[in-house]
């Protein structure tokens, strides 16, 4: 049984891609008609990250690791990047004359998530929040997956039932409140809400370990997965970010998984997406900088961005997205790839 689900990697550029055509069209170019209006629930991506990564975790966990090696591995893998990219974000302030505060140091240790203020959990940008849910998870990883390891597997259904069914219920509870800041806090920002959707990750991958017994296809997955995303910008808010597409996002992990160990054809194992996939740490870090940084330059070139529609902003996305792809693949080579392997040490080869 291969230990590279190569599939899983060719599919967090789309999840990538997602989060950066929110961002992107969160400018209201177009003059104001939502040009990019099939981005709005492209924050559904963060979703699919924390799954995948719960179930990339447990799928490549080994009964002998201990917590330390856990541990430095995780910190090898995520915290070099993270730091460039904070220097990034804190320098584009500066130059582009937003000066720099002092809540954004908060984001250093990866503790943002913790503050119900939009302020601190968006701190130096409005994508670390999520690296500080993840810093959450990879703490409480080795104790859940022990327990997790121990279970039946009938047992381990119904763990991740109650996971999604978790979800489910907080949503419908917060419907009223999921736009004020408190609500979205709690259902979109705060680690513990946002542990159910890595451990449901964890589940998959540990059932997965048992073998594919259940099969579900993968472009019927696919296709649900990409409705779900599509619909998440115009459903309650309390809904959008993980109770529309916890399940489909599920289905299209497993599906794609189940296939790589058939040893099925995948487009998503493509050498160009997995490439893609493995830059895609970089991207989501790095994108937003590139966007803040292109729209300066076109401002100063004399382009008015908000005048820009059909074509001209058709253009402007390529030419924005090739910039963000070119920058993380710098980042990686330069950073995330050299860092880790100086810092994690004799380790098995990088699955996750």
């Amino acid at each position: 049984m291969t230990l590279r689900l190569d599939s899983l990697t060719g599919l967090r550029f789309f999840a990538a891609f997602a989060v950066f055509g929110f961002h992107f069209q969160g400018l209201d170019y177009g003059k104001g008609d939502r040009a990019l209006h099939e981005f709005s629930g492209g924050m559904v991506g963060v979703t699919f990250f924390f799954m995948v990564s719960g179930f990339v975790l447990a799928w490549s966990s080994r009964p002998n690791d201990t917590t330390r090696s856990f541990y430095r591995r995780r910190f090898a893998r995520i915290y070099p990047s993270y730091l460039m990219a904070w220097v990034i974000a804190v320098g584009v302030g500066l130059a582009s004359g937003w000066g720099f505060s002092a809540k954004s140091l908060i984001a250093l240790p990866l503790i943002q998530a913790w503050a119900p203020s939009q302020q601190i959990f968006y701190a130096a940008s409005a994508v670390f929040w999520s690296l500080s849910c993840e810093a959450f998870f990879y703490a409480v990883f080795p104790y859940v997956m022990r327990r997790l390891r121990s279970m039946e597997r009938r047992e381990l259904v119904i763990i991740g039932l109650v996971c999604v069914l978790f979800s489910l219920a907080l949503a419908g509870a917060l419907i009223e409140v999921g736009e004020t800041t408190a609500g979205f806090w709690i259902l979109c920002i705060f680690p513990p809400v946002q542990l159910a959707t890595f451990i449901l990750g964890m589940v998959l991958g540990i059932l997965m370990r048992g073998g594919p017994t259940t099969h579900i296809p993968l472009w019927p997955a696919v296709a649900l997965a990409l409705a779900a995303t599509m619909l998440a910008g115009h459903v309650p808010a309390s809904l959008a970010r993980v109770a529309l597409p916890i399940v489909p996002f599920a289905l299209v992990i497993w599906a794609a998984a189940e296939r790589d160990l058939r040893g099925m054809s995948s487009i998503f194992r493509s050498r160009a997406l997995v490439a893609l996939g493995t830059w895609s740490y970089c991207f989501y870090l790095i994108h937003g900088q590139v966007i803040q940084v292109s729209i300066k330059v076109m401002h100063r070139a004399g382009v008015e961005t908000g005048d820009l529609g059909g074509i001209e902003l058709a253009g402007m996305f390529v030419l924005v997205l090739a910039a963000a792809t070119f920058s993380a693949w710098v980042l990686h080579r330069v950073v995330e790839f050299p860092c880790e392997r100086r810092l994690r040490g004799a380790a098995p080869e990088r699955v996750d």
